[in-house]
């Protein structure tokens, strides 16, 4: 039988991929670690790693422990969490999968608020695009995803939603800064900086200017916020958050 231990410590080997780094990660002996995964080869009759100048390289028995080991885990982990809750001591940890819009407006706040009420839960925030979170959703990597236009899928379960409404924005000197309404016509026409093709309002963006037969060539796409926000010869088109329901 496959010890939780061994399991533990194989993924802690395979995220690292180095025997030194996960026995400090671990704070045990690396010899403790090589033990228990010349335990595990041998119960399942194959080799799970490959030593090598570089470090630690998976075979192809060791990648498909290693995705199933991450469930595993996170599914006890889940387990012990449920438990907890029922003795009534709510601890535990939560994974979170959010755009970068959202942290400062609406996750802060709300983390603030479940720390002071559940002191003993902690979170791990990690920043991505909606088709990343969706494929972290799906591999049990997340608990919660927070997007702007998640797309829908059937088997996520959407739990809360809000309308959205999109704003130009410009620096004040820019042709369009006097500008009362600012239609996709008129966006085609500028410079435009906007998000990549897996971020959700680009996807939104692209649909309706194709229904309005309008072609949108940014001049700039990234991913980040703050260089978004402070090229003061592009146009931005920027949401925010109306009203959830």
């Amino acid at each position: 039988m496959i010890s939780g231990r061994a399991l533990r410590y194989f993924d802690t080997v395979a995220r690292c991929r180095s025997l030194r780094q996960a026995a400090a990660q671990l704070h045990i002996a690396p010899t403790a670690i090589s033990r228990q995964i010349d335990l595990l080869e041998h119960q399942l009759g194959a080799p799970l790693i490959e030593r090598g100048p570089n470090g630690i390289s998976l075979t192809a028995a060791g990648e498909l422990l290693a995705a199933q080991t991450q469930r595993t885990l996170r599914d006890l982990e889940r387990v012990q969490e449920h438990i907890a809750d029922l003795k009534g001591l709510r601890t535990g940890r939560v994974s979170l999968q959010v755009a970068e819009g959202v942290v400062a407006g609406l996750l802060a706040p709300a983390l603030a608020k479940m720390g002071q009420r559940y002191p003993h839960l902690s979170f791990d925030i990690g920043i991505a695009s909606a088709s990343q979170m969706v494929e972290a959703l799906r591999r049990g990597d997340a608990d919660i995803g927070l997007s702007f236009f998640m797309p829908r899928h059937d088997d996520i379960v959407p739990f809360a939603s809000a309308e959205l409404h999109h704003h130009a924005v410009m620096a004040p000197g820019h042709p369009l800064a006097v500008a009362s309404e600012v239609g996709l016509h008129t966006l085609a026409e500028h410079r435009l900086i906007l998000p990549d093709e897996s971020y959700g309002v680009r996807q939104a963006l692209e649909r309706a200017a194709h229904q309005a037969g309008v072609a949108l060539a940014p001049t700039f796409k990234t991913a980040s916020l703050e260089t978004q926000k402070h090229s003061p010869l592009t146009v931005q088109v920027f949401w925010y958050c109306h009203r959830w329901r």
